[in-house]
C-alpha cells in the first residue's frame, strides 16, 4: 500500500489525512487608536492545531468608510507563522501604521491573534469577520 499524500494550495502537505475543524464566521470588535492588543477568544494552540485558514472582511466606519476582504493563513512548524494573501477593497491591513485607518495583525508564540489600529478620525466603528478552517492534529 502506498502513502497517501495531500496537498494544500499554499505548498503544505501531509501524509496522513488532516481532522478539519467545522469552518463558522466569527465576528470580533476592534477599538480605535489602540496599541498591540489580544483578540480576546482568537487563540490557537500549537498541540492541537497546526494550520489555521482564515477568510476576512475588515471594516472601519469613521468620517468614511473603508473596507478590506481577503485571505491569510497561521502556520505552526516550531513557531506561528503569519502570511496574508490576496484582498481586495481598501488597504487596511499594514505592516507598519501610516493611514489614519490602518490595522495591523500578528500571532505570538502561543497563538494569540493580535492588532494595533491608528486613530481613524470620527471613529464609530471596527469589526474582522472571518471564516476560519481550523486543521486539527
Amino acid at each position: 500500500m502506498s502513502t497517501r499524500i495531500t496537498a494544500f494550495a499554499d505548498g503544505f502537505t501531509s501524509a496522513s489525512e488532516p481532522s478539519v475543524s467545522g469552518a463558522v464566521q466569527e465576528n470580533y470588535t476592534l477599538l480605535n487608536n489602540q496599541s498591540l492588543t489580544n483578540i480576546v477568544g482568537l487563540q490557537f494552540d500549537s498541540a492541537n492545531i497546526k494550520s489555521v485558514f482564515f477568510k476576512y472582511e475588515l471594516e472601519r466606519v469613521g468620517s468614511t468608510s473603508k473596507k478590506q476582504a481577503g485571505t491569510f493563513q497561521l502556520v505552526y512548524n516550531t513557531s506561528w507563522e503569519l502570511t496574508f494573501g490576496n484582498y481586495q477593497g481598501d488597504s487596511i491591513i499594514e505592516d507598519v501604521l501610516t493611514e489614519e485607518y490602518g490595522v495591523t495583525l500578528s500571532v505570538t508564540s502561543l497563538g494569540q491573534m493580535q492588532y494595533s489600529s491608528n486613530n481613524f478620525i470620527g471613529h464609530v466603528s471596527s469589526e474582522i469577520r472571518l471564516y476560519i478552517v481550523r486543521i486539527l492534529t
